[in-house]
């Protein structure tokens, strides 16, 4: 399987700072997408370190493909190694982040969304947090592989409101969940 990554970041025409922060690495299969919040430089560096934290942790078990007991305290056994690899770097770079957020006044109420694709010969590893999404796009056809974690989607997935009135919701852009919270 050929695999193509880029990736490009812009403040755009609302916004004063870039949050944004990304890594692709195409030789371990890697790429990661984090959407800060929390303001001016707050957004940016909770972005910037949960993929600085995510990457190195992801990196380590490929190169060393260490034991799951090295790592984890209590591994979910619903995962693969590979899943609980992930999953114990997202909850560590949310620690890293929420810890930052309290010991220093100006990265205050920081955090950030995160998505992260791990491509193995045999296997996807998908995983996110926040509002952040993950698509498969074959041909003309845009598949969701991830699920949205806001107010909004939780309540159109409960059959509590339309389509139409989540469009409109002035709770569409309040989040269930994030790294840093």
């Amino acid at each position: 399987m050929k695999i193509k990554a880029a990736g490009l970041s812009d403040v755009g025409l609302k916004r004063e700072s870039n949050e944004d922060s990304l890594a692709m690495d195409n030789a371990t299969g890697v790429y990661i997408v984090a959407d800060g919040m929390g303001g001016h430089l707050a957004g940016e560096v909770a972005s910037k370190v949960a993929v600085q934290i995510i990457q190195k942790n992801v990196n380590n078990w490929i190169n060393k493909n260490s034991p799951v007991t090295e790592i984890f305290d209590f591994p979910d056994m619903t995962l693969s190694q590979r899943g609980n690899y992930l999953s114990s770097s997202i909850k560590l770079a949310n620690r890293v982040i929420y810890e930052m957020s309290q010991e220093y006044t100006e990265y205050k109420g920081m955090g950030t969304t995160i998505v992260i694709l791990a491509i193995m010969p045999s296997t996807i590893i998908a995983a996110n947090v926040g509002d952040s999404r993950i698509y498969l796009v074959r041909g003309d056809s845009m598949e969701p592989l991830s699920k949205e974690h806001s107010m909004v989607s939780e309540q159109l997935e409960m059959g509590l409101i339309s389509e139409e009135e989540a469009k409109i919701s002035p709770l569409r852009h309040i989040l269930t969940r994030n790294l840093g919270s």
